[in-house]
């Protein structure tokens, strides 16, 4: 999850170096409230921490379930007493294209893997598992009369898809306006831009529309014609290639009847869908989020698509994942340290990454076919679907955040803030700065307190262009 915003993975040595350093006494457990990539819950897990791990968001739930939870491989022996699967495997499993697979997976994972773990998984279930996904896995795995397979990120994703065709929804506010001054003028003419909004959108109606306008000399004209102009008032999402897409669908419907059958126990369900969450983040034809896609197709959609391989923990401590507000988190946990990253950007996390969250709980979506119909505008994103959201990224979250460290059990308290001008513009860095400062400082609150700054590269930099540097301000406090 490198291209995650905050993510912490290139600073990880500093930061627990400085906790570290920072304490008086011997710790061994932490509270990541706002966990995110689980990074820095994996790293202090590897470091012998017991770690308790927070998100909201069910993409990060489902990263602690496989990277923070797991202390071993997983055996699949459901699985591969599983008949379905082990007729499919015994046809491939002597054959040369197989055994080159097995090679393969790990020569297009290699600059993600150590060479340790290579060898600990090296011809394990584990490694057949993904290198069948990867490379073999087809509707034949699934070809059951009681299971019902869906293509939903083709449908919804791909320029191919019959639900993939969107209204940018920021123009379509301004079509509103229209339509409403029509309507409020007497002009029946206001349907033809209810006509636009069914599927496919087909932009005749506007330039009908048009016409008409002209012809009357209506005070919306030029703010129309500058509309239909627009090269994405309306389109089609590319958020995969077509190819990619279908094994993305083969991999989710697979998982999910394999699911259906109980031949995978929950950690090892978890671990592939990890794996499968991991390769979209690879071959998405986008820059990062899931807000937008790239016009044309980029060389990673055009590679083979294969399943990245998470590369799991043989630490065993003990450990809990939480999908809670992590105001729950903060006041009822208990642990040494914790660990607050909260989401400063004024982009809701759970928006910008709306299709990874959609894959990480796609198992749990009870009627897809009603969740389809919330899909809507250039992004896809759901926008019926309640979603529940942490308190974190809007003004004021200092306050909230400093009155709960007050009621937190935790002794020691470590706030990560990024001091870059994509969070909030400068005025406000420096206010949150100085609010955060005289919080730790506050004697009667923390007996001491330190302000590390650790030098990073901002994740939005423009593409392009040289990356911005900005610190890390790690704030950290022991309690009284």
């Amino acid at each position: 999850m490198k291209k995650y915003m905050g993510n912490k993975d290139k600073i990880l040595p500093q930061i627990y170096k400085n906790v570290v350093e920072f304490v008086d006494e011997d710790i061994n457990s932490l509270i990541d409230a706002f966990s995110g990539t689980t990074n820095v819950g994996r790293y202090f897990k590897e470091n012998g921490f017991d770690v308790i791990s927070n998100d909201i968001n069910d993409l990060s739930y489902v990263l602690g379930k496989c990277y923070i939870e797991n202390s071993g491989l997983p055996e699949f022996k459901k699985l591969f007493d599983f008949c379905k699967f082990n007729e499919q495997l015994e046809k491939l499993k002597n054959t040369d294209v197989f055994k080159s697979a097995l090679k393969k997976i790990f020569s297009d994972n290699k600059n993600v893997l150590t060479k340790e773990f290579i060898k600990k998984i090296n011809n394990s279930n584990y490694h057949i598992v993904l290198v069948y996904l990867s490379y073999f896995a087809s509707e034949n795995d699934y070809d059951d009369p009681i299971f019902e397979p869906y293509n939903f990120i083709t449908k919804n994703y791909t320029e191919f898809g019959g639900n993939a065709r969107y209204i940018n929804l920021v123009y379509k506010k301004t079509l509103e306006n229209i339509k409403r001054r029509l309507r409020t003028d007497g002009i029946n003419e206001w349907r033809l831009i209810d006509k636009f909004y069914k599927y496919p959108y087909d932009i005749k109606y506007l330039i009908e529309l048009e016409k008409f306008m002209i012809s009357t000399n209506n005070r919306d004209l030029q703010i129309l014609q500058k509309l239909i102009n627009k090269p994405n008032l309306a389109g089609s999402r590319k958020f995969f290639s077509k190819d990619h897409a279908y094994r993305i669908d083969v991999i989710l419907n697979t998982l999910e009847y394999w699911l259906m059958k109980k031949a995978l126990k929950q950690n090892e369900f978890y671990v592939l869908l990890t794996a499968l969450i991991e390769s979209v983040t690879i071959f998405s034809n986008t820059s990062a989020t899931y807000q937008a896609f790239y016009k044309d197709y980029r060389a990673n959609t055009k590679q083979e698509f294969r399943l990245y391989i998470p590369e799991l923990s043989f630490n065993r401590t003990n450990v809990k994942i939480l999908q809670e507000d992590a105001t729950k988190t903060i006041v009822n946990e208990v642990a040494d340290v914790l660990y607050l990253d909260p989401p400063y950007n004024w982009r809701q996390y759970d928006s910008n990454y709306h299709l990874l969250n959609t894959i990480a709980k796609y198992h749990n979506i009870e009627d897809i076919n009603a969740f389809e119909k919330g899909i809507v505008g250039a992004s896809g994103e759901n926008r019926i679907e309640k979603l529940v959201y942490t308190s974190f990224n809007i003004k004021g979250f200092v306050e909230i955040l400093i009155s709960l460290i007050k009621k937190s059990k935790a002794k020691y308290i470590v706030l990560s803030y990024s001091d870059s001008e994509s969070n909030h513009t400068k005025k406000d860095i420096e206010g949150t700065i100085n609010t955060i400062s005289e919080f730790f400082a506050d004697k009667s609150i923390f007996s001491k307190y330190e302000l590390v700054k650790i030098e990073s590269i901002n994740f939005e930099s423009r593409k392009g262009n040289k990356k911005e540097k900005v610190n890390e301000l790690l704030f950290l406090g022991k309690k009284l």
